[in-house]
């Protein structure tokens, strides 16, 4: 090698044989640049679910949804599918859970923490979630939700992990322009 070429020039020239990407030329960066800037919020369709994220030691998901509701919703699905194969709990009892908290953040745990607990104390599993809402009042934030579920019974409910706790670690509620998105760990 050339002593006055620089080692990382190497790369790039290794890199020059095939042709660049598109959106790497200037005027496709520059349109690619000018979409993510102004027009995502406006034309980005919203994907609804959840995903499980990599941790060391707990269950970290993130959850999407159109609503503020449908992620609390999604939430709690999560969570029991750690716990459960939710397609095998019939939504025979119906929980009603109230509830407020000081933020997003809060609400969200309180809510997730309430199911929690009912499974805790009433061994009941949770697979279907509806959200009347999540809104200000007083300055906080209140919600209203319902939770239908069973008995947990092991040989039919395909036992997984079981969650000890809802945290606050890494936990977040934001709202993306037409999507809303929460991260919450489970302690597990």
């Amino acid at each position: 090698m050339n002593p006055g070429f620089p080692a990382w020039k190497a790369g790039v020239l290794d890199q020059a044989r095939r042709p660049p990407p598109r959106f790497l030329t200037s005027w496709g960066f520059k349109l690619l640049f000018r979409f993510t800037t102004r027009d995502v919020g406006a034309s980005m369709s919203c994907r609804r679910g959840f995903k499980f994220l990599e941790h060391t030691a707990d269950v970290y998901v993130e959850v999407f949804g159109s609503s503020l509701e449908e992620v609390f919703e999604l939430a709690a699905k999560a969570m029991f599918e750690v716990m459960v194969n939710t397609s095998k709990v019939k939504p025979v009892n119906h929980l009603v859970v109230e509830g407020s908290g000081v933020d997003l953040e809060n609400a969200l745990y309180r809510w997730l923490e309430d199911l929690l607990i009912e499974y805790c104390a009433n061994n009941i599993v949770f697979s279907k979630f509806k959200i009347e809402y999540v809104k200000i009042e007083n300055g906080g934030i209140v919600f209203k939700g319902h939770a239908w579920g069973e008995e947990f019974k092991p040989d039919e409910h395909d036992p997984r992990t079981e969650v000890k706790a809802v945290t606050y670690s890494l936990m977040e509620v934001k709202n993306l322009g037409n999507c809303w998105t929460a991260k919450v760990v489970f302690d597990i």
